[in-house]
């Protein structure tokens, strides 16, 4: 177990640059998702831990050790691949034992650290099996075992879970949170799949164009994004988000107007007359009758949709220009029509619309 660190890493193809100038740590022990959409850079950035790329510029260290020319087949990573990669010629006592033969071990040592990780993942009686006699769930725990037991210094995951069905995926996930706090493996996780990220994670690494956006726990990126891209990319449904001008102490939104509240007037206070991004998140507008509170906004909306999700629903409203996502437990007693809006500004995000930073 080690702890890795990419100090300014730049990649690029031809006229492409797949990673800009990232920098990150991930401590031993840790489980660090990089989170971002296709073609964001974080497979790339993966492989170049890996050993797999070599970057244009930049160092990659395990501990303090500069590992940045060392060969792959050195490095004392696994790697767990969307595909699997189990070689379909092979029993799965096989595939988990291959990597442990190359290393040279004695076939006891072997045969001990396969039945270790096999009952480890619940796979101890499938060992005699092909892959082609497993279903997607198993080739992925066998993905795994191979991983693990080669017991790695960094265990790399990229998007192993994107094959599986959506109830599958579920227990797969739990299995892996689970197995990395077991093993304490410090581990990097790539996915596009942020709820995924948000339930693996103890940091997330947000990536987009190659460049990392943000890095924090959970809560940080979800509560606290650094900008409108990590905004609208975190959260289901995600951050409403909406234009306003800022004039007369307030934000102005064609219909819409909020009163900056006191805590907002310092960092708006050199914004007068000019135009912002105002974020609100789905489950904190509000739909129907609320006591009137300092901090609450009330307003009045037409009901343009309604998603049924079962235990709740996803009402869209239209307030003038501006059309606001709530998240509503169980049924709205109204499907259609005017309905109130209660929003509360403590919970409002400003972000420069130029820039597309936070700035409160």
């Amino acid at each position: 177990m080690v702890s890795v660190t990419l100090e300014r890493v730049t990649k690029s193809y031809g006229d492409v640059v797949a990673v800009k100038d990232v920098s990150i740590k991930v401590e031993r022990g840790e489980l660090l998702v990089i989170l971002g959409p296709s073609g964001c850079g974080k497979t790339t950035t993966l492989r170049i831990i890996a050993g797999l790329e070599r970057p244009d510029s930049g160092r990659v260290f395990f501990d303090e050790v500069d590992v940045t020319e060392v060969p792959a087949n050195k490095r004392g990573v696994a790697m767990v691949f969307q595909s699997y990669a189990i070689w379909p010629h092979m029993i799965v006592y096989d595939n988990i034992a291959l990597p442990l033969r190359l290393k040279g071990l004695r076939d006891d040592e072997i045969k001990r650290r396969v039945r270790e990780v096999a009952e480890m993942l619940k796979i101890e009686h499938l060992l005699s099996r092909y892959p082609h006699q497993l279903s997607g769930g198993e080739r992925q725990r066998v993905a795994v075992a191979r991983a693990i037991a080669f017991n790695p210094k960094v265990l790399l995951m990229d998007e192993p879970l994107s094959n599986l069905d959506a109830l599958l995926r579920l227990h797969a996930r739990a299995e892996i949170k689970k197995l990395q706090r077991k093993l304490n493996m410090t581990t990097i996780y790539v996915t596009h799949d942020q709820i995924e990220a948000m339930v693996l994670a103890d940091r997330i690494a947000v990536m987009n164009r190659g460049v990392i956006q943000q890095i924090g726990s959970p809560d940080e990126v979800y509560n606290k994004p650094a900008n409108i891209f990590v905004a609208e990319f975190i959260g289901t449904p995600p951050m409403n988000l909406f234009k306003a001008k800022v004039e007369d102490n307030a934000l102005i939104a064609g219909d819409l107007k909020i009163q900056i509240p006191q805590h907002l007037s310092k960092a708006l206070g050199n914004l007068w007359g000019k135009t912002v991004a105002v974020g609100i998140r789905p489950e904190h507008v509000h739909l129907g009758e609320k006591p009137i509170e300092p901090d609450l906004v009330q307003l009045k909306g037409v009901v343009e949709l309604v998603e049924n999700l079962g235990s709740e629903e996803i009402i869209h409203v239209r307030i003038g220009d501006i059309l606001l996502k709530a998240k509503h437990s169980g049924k709205l007693s109204t499907k259609e029509g005017l309905v109130k809006i209660n929003i509360n500004i403590r919970n409002l995000h400003i972000f420069d619309l130029e820039e597309g930073t936070r700035i409160t």
